[in-house]
C-alpha cells in the first residue's frame, strides 16, 4: 500500500489524481512542482481557495505579486506563463488553490490558482 496525493492506494502511484477527488487534493501535485522550483508553500487563510473561484484577481487580505489562474487536464505541468515568472527568481513563497472547473466541452479539467509572493 502506498500513499498517493494523501490517499491510501493499493495500486501503482497515479500520474494525476482522479477527477472525482475533492478539489483541495488537486493542490498537492501543483505544490510539488512549485517546491521543486525552490518555493515555499504557504496557506494564508482561505485566500487561494477563494481566489480560485474568481476569473481574475485574488480574494483576501494578502496581496500576491503575481496571480496565475488556469484550467488544465494535466496537473504534472505548469502553464508556460507561470513557469516563465518562476524562472525570474523574484518569488520565494506560493499559495495554491483548486476549485471545480467551469463546464467545458466534455473534457475534464482542473481549475487552479497560484498566488506568488
Amino acid at each position: 500500500m502506498e500513499i498517493s496525493y494523501g490517499i491510501m492506494c493499493r495500486r501503482k502511484r497515479q500520474k494525476k489524481p482522479p477527477f472525482n477527488l475533492p478539489p483541495f487534493l488537486w493542490r498537492a501535485p501543483v505544490g510539488e512542482l512549485l517546491v521543486a522550483r525552490g518555493l515555499h508553500l504557504v496557506q494564508i487563510g482561505n485566500d487561494a481557495p477563494k481566489s480560485c473561484e474568481l476569473d481574475r484577481d485574488y480574494a483576501g487580505n494578502s496581496k500576491p505579486r503575481y496571480i496565475a489562474h488556469y484550467e488544465t487536464p494535466n496537473l504534472s505541468q505548469l502553464p508556460e506563463s507561470l513557469a516563465k515568472e518562476l524562472r525570474s527568481g523574484r518569488y520565494k513563497t506560493a499559495a495554491v488553490g483548486a476549485c471545480a472547473a467551469k463546464p467545458s466541452s466534455g473534457f475534464s479539467r482542473f481549475r487552479i490558482v497560484v498566488l506568488l509572493y
